[in-house]
């Protein structure tokens, strides 16, 4: 996923009776809008920058601000010369292929065309592509680009050096680069700063300097200086939710965990916004979340919904946890039969701990006779899954 942070380049062509081409060109609207810029933005503040872009004349402006990378594509159509815009985004939908060398005639021509940014992608697809350069190499003119000023070539060359992509992999270079862009105000490299500093150990990161200024970018939108800022403070639970309010699903559900259980509703919404962001951890936690507290304030049918709908999905913990809670003393309704059949699929998925469920209950009889034979099946498969207490030792 480097290249995705890499290429925000996006431009327009001229128009002889538009604005001038300065501004046709300031494409800030659709960087926000597509979230190209490592931040989450308002939508409201982006459909108003779309709608100021208009008022000024920027043609390109007034379809409003595209949902979707494929919406942009479609709006923007084939890339021919005098339609630059529509030569990076061609680049773009290779480089979400991998295809660095299908992406280099076309982001080439929006350089060529004029869109400055196309100049720094240019550089980076043909260091991918292990090719010099100009006089100098591409490493030369980014290092020139971002001592001028420009905070994306700053950024840009800051990955080359903490990937070794076209120059060596130096750590402390990579630092001072995004250093460099994140002074120049592009706050998502504030939060590669600390991340990279993250990645050379300890000594390299100081506390009281970081944790502000990760914290900052979370709180401007920047889910990765929300996920830093939670390296250096896991038990901040202001930042857990600023970073489920972004999208983090790892984070809405450290959110619901660091509520108290007798905060029963907020629990529940955390983890269901964890689970709708795809998180099947998060899909557990809500339902045993959803079983929580006494009788009356228990939602068993929501939470066996749950359970089922991320079980049947693949998920093994969630068959596991829908087993259990069918076995006597569970808090489902009761069926033994169906509740040892889960905890089968919870270890056919390589769960151990559904084997040793499994195991249990065949051995204990709880859905009928006893089954020993299959109760060391079981067990068998918990061992060759890597469990060791009360395994044979070699």
């Amino acid at each position: 996923m480097i290249w995705l942070a890499a290429l925000c380049a996006w431009a327009a062509p001229p128009s002889p009776d538009g604005p001038p081409d300065s501004l046709a060109r300031d494409v800030t609207p659709l960087v926000q809008a597509l979230g190209l810029d490592g931040r989450v933005h308002e939508r409201e503040g982006v459909e108003q920058r779309f709608e100021d872009h208009c008022a000024s004349g920027v043609t390109w402006a007034c379809g409003g601000a595209p949902t979707s990378v494929e919406e942009a594509v479609e709006r923007l159509g084939d890339c021919v010369e005098g339609s630059p815009v529509a030569c990076v985004v061609e680049g773009f939908r290779a480089l979400r292929r991998g295809d660095y060398l299908a992406a280099l005639a076309p982001i080439e021509s929006a350089c060529r065309q004029g869109v400055e940014r196309a100049c720094v992608d240019w550089a980076w697809v043909e260091m991918n592509l292990e090719r010099q350069g100009p006089d100098g190499g591409h490493a030369l003119t980014l290092g020139l680009r971002c001592g001028e000023g420009d905070a994306y070539a700053c950024k840009v060359l800051g990955f080359a050096h903490r990937f070794g992509v076209g120059v060596p992999r130096v750590l402390n270079e990579s630092v001072r680069r995004f250093e460099r862009a994140c002074v120049l105000g592009e706050v998502s490299s504030c939060s590669l700063t600390v991340d990279v500093r993250l990645m050379q150990g300890d000594d390299a990161v100081d506390v009281s300097r970081d944790l502000p200024r990760v914290r900052q970018a979370c709180e401007e939108g920047c889910p990765l200086g929300c996920r830093v800022a939670l390296t250096l403070a896991p038990d901040d639970r202001g930042l857990a939710e600023r970073a489920c309010a972004l999208g983090d699903a790892d984070a809405c559900l450290l959110a619901g965990g660091l509520r108290p259980k007798r905060l029963r509703q907020e629990r529940r919404r955390a983890f269901a916004a964890a689970c709708r962001l795809g998180s099947a951890k998060g899909c557990v936690a809500l339902a045993s979340a959803l079983l929580e507290g006494p009788r009356g304030a228990r939602e068993p049918e929501q939470a066996a919904q749950v359970l089922g709908v991320t079980c049947d999905g693949g998920d093994p913990l969630a068959c596991l946890v829908w087993g259990i809670e069918q076995l006597p003393g569970g808090r489902l309704t009761e069926d033994a039969e169906s509740g040892v059949a889960l905890l089968e699929r919870a270890c056919a998925g390589d769960l151990a701990a559904g084997c040793l469920e499994a195991s249990r209950a065949h051995r204990s009889g709880v859905a009928g006779s006893r089954d020993t034979q299959a109760a060391d099946a079981m067990k068998e498969r918990a061992c060759a899954l890597g469990v060791v207490r009360g395994c044979p030792r070699d």
